[in-house]
């Protein structure tokens, strides 16, 4: 009976596990979306969210923060694991394993509230000045080509400048990310001591996301169970909160 016990504990020990065990995922990260991304911290809100999707499988981030550019190149080369968002491309992508998105780009136009502006259609800002993050009207011509014409258009690399451009009637409706947007104006107002004007917001454009991408299926199933928890107890608002609050 000794020896079946041993030879039942031994065929055990050998059977295949399917389950990957927990690991270091390198990922890459695009360092100029603030907040969803604070180089200099090591964190933001997408990194947050990335982290504790992939803890709730005992996985350790390591975050690698690059340019836009990179973040795929560093993946398909096989530098690292993962990348935290990608366009898919079947061509060149095959092989990958795409997740669940952590968040959504939701864009829109933003006005001061005092100002009673109402934006439905690109007629609706004929005689606007606008200021915009970089390349905008290549995304929204409809929207913002006309603008440029009138030279009315102004693209800015520094976003934090937004709210103040907006705040002291430089421009009269600025376009970003509400994300974004609001975290420069609680960030101005931390900065001033004193708060903005009210301002509301036209969204005049579908949210849009980006899944990360993975080498391994395994780690993506693990990462999306993650997201899913998140989601579930809430505590995927509590991280956009604590940047933004």
């Amino acid at each position: 009976m000794k020896y079946i016990s041993v030879t039942l504990l031994l065929f055990i020990a050998f059977l295949p596990v399917h389950r990957v065990s927990a690991k270091e995922v390198t990922m890459t990260f695009d360092q100029t979306i603030v907040p969803f991304v604070l180089a200099d911290q090591d964190g933001g809100i997408q990194v947050d969210i990335i982290r504790e999707a992939l803890a709730f499988k005992g996985h350790t981030l390591v975050a690698v923060y690059v340019s836009a550019k990179r973040m795929m190149h560093e993946l398909k080369i096989g530098a690292v694991d993962a990348a935290s968002s990608g366009s898919y491309d079947p061509a060149t992508e095959k092989g990958f394993h795409y997740g669940i998105a952590p968040f959504s780009y939701r864009n829109a136009f933003f006005t001061l509230e005092e100002r009673s502006i109402d934006i439905q259609k690109p007629s609706d800002i004929d005689d606007f000045r606008i200021a915009t993050f970089q390349n905008a009207k290549l995304i929204w011509p409809d929207w913002l080509e006309p603008i440029d014409q009138k030279n009315n258009y102004i693209e800015v690399a520094d976003q934090s400048l937004q709210p103040k451009m907006l705040e002291h009637g430089r421009v009269d409706a600025v376009v970003a990310d509400q994300t974004i947007f609001a975290y420069y104006t609680r960030l101005l107002e931390k900065q001033s001591g004193k708060k903005l004007k009210p301002t509301v917001a036209y969204s005049f454009t579908d949210p849009v996301s980006f899944p990360p991408v993975f080498k391994s299926e395994q780690i993506r199933d693990d990462f999306n169970e993650g997201i899913q928890h998140l989601l579930e107890t809430s505590r995927h608002e509590e991280i956009f909160d604590a940047y933004l609050k």
